[in-house]
């Protein structure tokens, strides 16, 4: 046996325990949790959806009046990704057995996300690195407990995960199929929540100037257009379904709900997180697009310091925050009963390590989003590992800019936070290699003068 491979494969075994790691640290959440009413809120909605797919062969969030047979109205509220995922595992007249499925699928769903991106680190970091991210990503309380919801977390995780993935093949083999792939990947993670509608403008604008003339057109092309028609099929649907585009009601509430600095109605504490249902103009605003704009824009004028620091600093700041707004608490989207949190000393102490680098991770992927187009930082770095990283810094600039504009809840920031994370330690790499560098340097430096 070489020594370069046995190095690789102890390697390659310190990834597969670190995803270890991750995989059981999930299955004990799925299996350990008990959720005081999961079917709630927004797991509703979609439990719903899935259960008309599968019952009636209808999409609707709705439930038939006093669920006698009677088939519910088409609808467009929720985006189809999640609720479709869910009708694999549907059992319509057994709601129980059905969310014990679902949560399992969740579990598996982020096994394969840890996979994926054990892949891409190892690719792009140094293995020191690699480790330590892939390390943060799987003890993450908050990536960990999005598997006992019935919500879209766990898909859209799997699906940005993908992308980035498939993004590295753009890169390293560049070409027609691997940007039909990535065009793919980004429509049916739209499908599962519509945050990454217009990423592929931005994209397809970098890709020109990031990838080989030989096949830079070609592949903006292919992307693009398989992006679009996979994104537009929802809306051909709705079209039909319903006469419209899209549910008006999303784009209303996206914009109402985060009109409101720190999330409270007036300054009021106790309204925190939920400020909509306090404010007397909500039953005006609700789902009038233009008087939302026009609430927001006289807002600006009344206070205008307050409302340029709450998009433009406020906004990012909660997006990426560890506490969960408007959920039960701290790591916990809704109310739990029982929890390995509270129960096992492993996960009580990973959530502590979780919690106190989680801020400085932020703070560095920031700086990242912005290093990363200075070529005199890391220049050792290869130029396909600094293209992912810009590639990273495009992605988290523009999931940020998405949600300035409307509602920038914590619990949509979960799925992007592994590549925050990786994103800060382009930074710590970065440092090292310049500290590296230097020692390197003086010491060279030195063996040189006593040489004279």
């Amino acid at each position: 046996m070489s020594l370069r491979f046995s190095t690789r494969f102890f390697k390659i075994a310190g990834l597969v325990l670190l995803v270890g790691l991750g995989a059981w640290m999930r299955w004990t959440a799925v299996v350990d949790t008990e959720v005081e009413k999961p079917v709630r809120g927004d797991a509703e909605e979609y439990m719903a959806a899935a259960r008309n797919l599968v019952k009636y062969g209808v999409y609707s969030e709705h439930a038939p009046p006093e669920d006698d047979g009677e088939e519910p109205a088409p609808s467009a509220k929720r985006s189809p990704g999640f609720p479709l995922w869910a009708a694999l595992f549907m059992d319509p007249d057994d709601m129980e057995k059905s969310m014990d499925r679902i949560l399992l699928g969740n579990w598996a769903l982020s096994i394969i996300s840890l996979v994926l991106l054990a892949f891409l680190f190892y690719r792009v970091l140094p293995y020191w690195a690699c480790c330590a991210v892939l390390f943060l990503v799987a003890i993450s309380p908050h990536l960990i407990n999005i598997n006992v919801y019935l919500l879209t977390e766990p898909l859209f995780t799997l699906g940005v995960s993908a992308i980035f993935a498939v993004y590295w093949l753009v890169v390293t083999r560049p070409g027609v199929a691997s940007a039909l792939g990535l065009g793919a990947m980004l429509g049916l993670t739209n499908l599962v929540r519509p945050s990454l509608l217009l990423l592929a403008l931005p994209l397809v604008v970098f890709m020109a100037f990031k990838l080989p003339s030989h096949v830079r057109w070609k592949s903006c092309a292919a992307m693009l257009a398989v992006s679009v028609v996979i994104s537009l099929s929802w809306n051909v649907r709705n079209l039909v379904s319903i006469d419209s585009f899209s549910d008006p009601q999303l784009s209303a509430n996206f914009l109402h709900h985060g009109m409101y600095p720190g999330f409270e109605y007036k300054d009021r504490d106790f309204t925190f997180g939920y400020p909509y249902r306090f404010d007397p103009k909500s039953e005006v605003l609700s789902g009038n697009v233009p008087r939302i704009l026009d609430e927001i824009g006289n807002r600006f004028q009344q206070q205008p310091g307050k409302h340029l620091h709450w998009y433009f600093l406020g906004k990012p700041a909660f997006l990426y925050s560890w506490d969960i707004v408007a959920g039960f608490a701290d790591i916990f989207v809704y109310k739990v009963k029982k929890t390995p949190y509270s129960e096992n000393k492993l996960f009580d102490s990973t959530n502590l390590i979780s919690y106190y680098v989680h801020g400085p991770m932020v703070a560095l992927a920031f700086l990242g989003v912005f290093f990363v187009w200075l070529p005199s930082f890391w220049p050792s770095m290869s130029s396909p590992q600094r293209h992912l990283f810009q590639f990273s810094s495009l992605f988290i600039i523009y999931f940020t800019g998405f949600h300035v504009i409307g509602a920038p809840f914590p619990r949509y920031g979960i799925p992007v936070r592994p590549f925050v994370y990786m994103q800060a330690f382009f930074v710590l790499g970065g440092i090292y290699e310049h500290v590296r560098e230097t020692i390197k340097n003086a010491r060279s430096g030195r063996n040189y003068t006593l040489s004279e």
